[in-house]
């Protein structure tokens, strides 16, 4: 990961834990200043059976509206990702809304 992702750069991820039992724990996140340092974080304490995608964005609104692409494409609350609430952008701008569902 350290050696693929670039520093510095905004992106969304997606993360998939198999735990014990084969139980599924699906997360959806972002980073809009460094996406590489969030994908470390999240490697040091996690479980040893995770995949995961990630993708940059040119900038922190790219990045949010493609969190909210994400959350919708795996089903949002009701697809149990964890943290059921809706991607929210780091700073309100009016026109820069949720394509899916206008939030």
């Amino acid at each position: 990961m350290a050696r693929l992702v670039p520093p510095e750069r905004p992106g969304v991820y997606y993360l998939k834990t198999v735990g014990v039992g084969g139980r599924v724990s699906e997360r959806v996140g972002r980073d809009d200043v460094d996406l590489r340092q969030r994908l470390l974080d999240h490697a040091r304490g996690a479980a040893p059976n995770v995949l995961f995608g990630w993708m940059l964005a040119e900038s922190p609104g790219e990045a949010y509206q493609l969190e909210c692409y994400l959350w919708h494409a795996q089903g949002g609350s009701w697809g149990g990702i964890h943290g059921d609430s809706h991607p929210t952008p780091a700073e309100r701008i009016p026109f820069l809304g949720c394509a899916d569902c206008e939030t």
